[in-house]
């Protein structure tokens, strides 16, 4: 009799759970935000690529000429160098058409080709893909890459006492892979994610042919996350979540600053948050917190303060997208003697719809980066604008203008420097 009553309770309570996740279905998503549509992801009949289809995908074929002029090719403080860059960018596209689910992969390679500085030639090479499945309440988010790539003189990575002491840009082989899993019941959604990045950084020469050493500054970075979010109305849900992080340097070596000291941290961060989108006038997600820092070594102090991810678009109206987003966090540092920085940035952006086929925008870019361990605290502005003329399906036309500035502080300051940057291409695409 006791197996049977508990019977009838598992089977009543399952009746139950069905019942609740068919009215959830029913309802509207509470947790959709794609009331509102920005001027980029909207659809264009008549100028977007058609692409191939190829069995159960279609083929998105891609490929952009290109001809900058760059005032300070090497990012110098005084007597700066000037060239004209041609950039070739191939890459191609396969996006799933299946009703549920989607798998997409992408390959592309970028060559920037300097009249007058050769050396500076650069080819980087990047593939990959990403993937959703679709589990009823339940949906499993992957993605991934693996590429070879070049550092611009500007990185940090890049900057030494001696401005540009490498003889070629610095290439490394970078890999990702992220894995965001969520299940959503009625108002109540449950997420878990867990992402990976590696760095390989490639050793250098100087001018005398002497070895310059870059894989010291080679690290791995780990995060784990957790979030649970409750939707308040269909448009608004709060939520709280941890996060948990490593960096490591596996090539760590001794150095004069660390004394050979490991450069390994973890730690992790705690935040409570909103996403929301609200009429017709606003959507975002914003996140607040505190994070904490804590390094192998005890030459290295722990690192406490303000945690931050934020993102908002405003739609002023039909033509016009705002956007603004911001964030405050702990990273890995390529810089000698250096474990981490902590990385503030807050960013503008305004595309506007001119015509149907003409796109504006307008950038601008501040990031703070206090490193942890050397005393040294960099200022970024980075402002640009540009237009987008699309011709028809196969054929669009790019120009902008960058201006990269960055002012540096500290004892082991690092070059402070003006770029000024102007990029004609012509995208050809099928």
């Amino acid at each position: 009799m006791a197996f049977k009553a508990l019977s009838g309770v598992v089977a009543y309570a399952a009746a139950l759970l069905m019942a609740g996740q068919a009215l959830a279905q029913a309802q509207d998503n509470y947790f959709s935000r794609d009331r509102n549509i920005s001027v980029r992801e909207r659809a264009r009949p008549g100028y977007d690529a058609l692409g191939m289809p190829l069995s159960g995908f279609i083929a998105y074929p891609k490929i952009e000429l290109g001809v900058q002029e760059n005032t300070n090719i090497y990012g110098a403080a005084a007597n700066p160098t000037a060239d004209t860059v041609g950039i070739i960018s191939p890459e191609i596209n396969l996006a799933s058409r299946w009703s549920r689910n989607s798998l997409t992969f992408f390959a592309r390679t970028q060559t920037r080709a300097y009249a007058s500085h050769s050396g500076e030639d650069t080819t980087d090479w990047q593939t990959g893909g990403t993937g959703r499945l679709d589990l009823g309440a339940s949906t499993i988010s992957f993605q991934g890459d693996y590429g070879y790539l070049a550092e611009p003189r500007t990185a940090v990575i890049s900057q030494t006492s001696t401005s540009f002491a490498t003889l070629h840009p610095i290439e490394y082989y970078l890999g990702e892979t992220d894995l965001d899993a969520r299940h959503t019941f009625n108002r109540l959604q449950i997420e878990g994610e867990a992402s990976y990045k590696s760095y390989q950084f490639q050793n250098g020469t100087n001018a005398a042919d002497q070895l310059v050493l870059e894989s010291p500054l080679d690290y791995d970075r780990m995060v784990a996350s957790a979030k649970a979010g409750y939707a308040v109305s269909p448009d608004t849900a709060i939520y709280a979540s941890f996060r948990y992080n490593t960096i490591s340097y596996p090539n760590n070596s001794a150095t004069v600053t660390t004394n050979g000291a490991s450069r390994n941290s973890s730690g992790e961060s705690y935040d409570v948050g909103a996403n929301f989108d609200l009429t017709q006038l606003i959507r975002g997600d914003a996140q607040f917190g505190y994070l904490h820092q804590q390094f192998d070594s005890p030459l290295f102090k722990p690192l406490d303060g303000f945690h931050a991810l934020a993102k908002v678009e405003w739609f002023p109206t039909e033509l016009a997208t705002v956007t603004v987003s911001g964030e405050r966090d702990v990273n890995a540092a390529t810089l000698p003697g250096s474990a981490s920085m902590i990385s503030g940035v807050a960013s503008g952006q305004v595309d506007y719809e001119l015509l149907r086929n003409v796109i504006l925008t307008g950038i601008a870019r501040y990031q703070d980066d206090a490193f942890q361990g050397v005393d040294r605290d960099d200022h970024i502005v980075d402002v640009a604008i540009s237009a987008d003329y699309l011709l028809n399906r196969g054929v669009g036309v790019h120009l902008a203008y960058d201006y990269l500035t960055q002012d540096s502080y500290g004892v082991n300051r690092g070059v402070t420097f003006n770029d000024n940057r102007v990029t004609l291409s012509t995208t050809l695409q099928y």
